[in-house]
């Protein structure tokens, strides 16, 4: 592989350079998400882990990013890494490309954690955040149950 001197190029050269190498980047990110998707159908979620921190790595910006951060934050729930997946829905939710069905999914999957960890009042937090929110979303129509099944957690 030739490297190439960017001193030598012209400013239209480096930006379709950078356009171009940008491109192959989000590909090559979409396809490692792919991957990882297909991992998770399959339950092998240390493999879909190892994809999806791929795809987030090769386009930090991309516009699919917030989506692969969603999966991964389930891919570590779902290997038992609460504290890590509750780490990334928190990213997730502080982010900028947030979308509103994106934030309810995020909160819905962040009361299952504290769930799973035990944490009540958490949990009933952001279910309830989830009921009031987004009172038509699927995730409502799913938190109203298991908000009954946290109040009667000891």
């Amino acid at each position: 592989v030739t490297k190439i001197d960017r001193e030598q190029l012209s400013e239209l050269e480096i930006r379709f350079l950078d356009e171009t190498a940008g491109r192959f980047r989000d590909e090559l990110s979409l396809r490692a998400f792919q991957e990882g998707v297909e991992h998770s159908r399959m339950k092998r979620f240390g493999e879909a882990t190892v994809s999806f921190e791929r795809s987030v790595e090769l386009a930090k910006q991309g516009p699919h990013v917030s989506r692969v951060r969603m999966e991964l934050a389930r891919a570590l729930r779902f290997q038992g890494k609460q504290p890590e997946a509750i780490t990334v829905f928190h990213d997730i939710l502080e982010s900028d490309l947030l979308d509103r069905h994106l934030a309810a999914e995020s909160h819905w999957n962040l009361a299952l954690c504290y769930v799973e960890t035990h944490k009540r009042d958490l949990a009933r937090r952001e279910l309830l955040y989830v009921i009031n929110k987004f009172p038509r979303s699927q995730w409502a129509r799913l938190a109203r149950p298991k908000l009954m099944d946290v109040n009667r957690m000891r």
